[in-house]
């Protein structure tokens, strides 16, 4: 079974991580805000979608989030239209958070 993945963010760090996972014969979709790097990673030969209602389902295996800060991985996996609400319980998550401290500076 090929695994299927959904990344979200492909922006320097995270265009060159789905570049490998996509060469190494995953099968990935992947979303960034910025319009730039949704055409650099479509340049690379990676599958984008505009949103992300597009790029999670039932059959996603694995979801992979390379964002910027702690508030927008927070938005994106709790937000109301957020990751948790869309995958199964058997879906992998992994966030790359640059930074933890700034979650830990929201909790208080």
């Amino acid at each position: 079974m090929i695994e299927k993945i959904a990344f979200i963010g492909v922006g320097n760090m995270g265009g060159p991580m789905a570049e490998n996972l996509l060469k190494s014969g995953k099968e990935i979709k992947v979303f960034d805000v910025s319009n730039l790097m949704l055409e650099k990673a479509k340049e690379k030969g990676l599958e984008i979608v505009k949103n992300v209602k597009d790029l999670i389902n039932k059959e996603t295996s694995i979801v992979i989030t390379m964002l910027p800060e702690g508030k927008h991985s927070k938005e994106i996996y709790l937000g109301d239209n957020g990751i948790l609400n869309k995958v199964t319980k058997d879906c992998l998550l992994i966030d790359c958070i640059l930074t933890f401290q700034t979650i830990l500076h929201q909790q208080r």
